[in-house]
This record gives structure tokens, sequence and C-alpha cells, in this order.
């Protein structure tokens, strides 16, 4: 019965890995949906990409829109 959760070493840093990128989709969806500078539309598609192409997205976001300062 115990082996059923019993994890390898590689699957758990498999577990700990998806766990962390789903963490930062969320957090990037937040993040955007707080954005000032875009629009309704904008926040809706950047929230689907992200569920739907999390680590493309993800790393796009932060790469060239996250850069960008809003807080003027």
């Amino acid at each position: 019965m115990s082996d059923v959760l019993a994890l390898t070493f590689g699957e758990s840093i498999l577990v700990v890995i998806v766990l962390a990128v789903y963490a930062a989709v969320i957090w990037m969806i937040l993040d955007i949906l707080r954005r000032p500078d875009l629009s309704g539309v904008e926040k809706v598609l950047w929230s689907i990409f992200g569920l739907v192409f999390s680590i493309a997205t993800l790393i796009v976001y932060v790469v060239w829109v996250r850069k960008k300062d809003y807080s003027r």
C-alpha cells in the first residue's frame, strides 16, 4: 500500500519543478490582471496563453512584458 505513494528521487524533482512552474504561472496571471497598461482583451489573451502554453508564455512574459516600467 505504501508503494503507491513512493516516489523516486527523479520523480520528486520533477514534481517540484512542475509545481514551481504552475506557481510561477499563477503569479504571472495575477500580475497580468493587476497591470494598468494592458487592456481587458490583452489580459484575457495573456491569461489564456499562460494556461495553455505555460512555460513558453511565462518566458515571453518575463523577458518582454514584465521589463516594461508601468509604475509611472
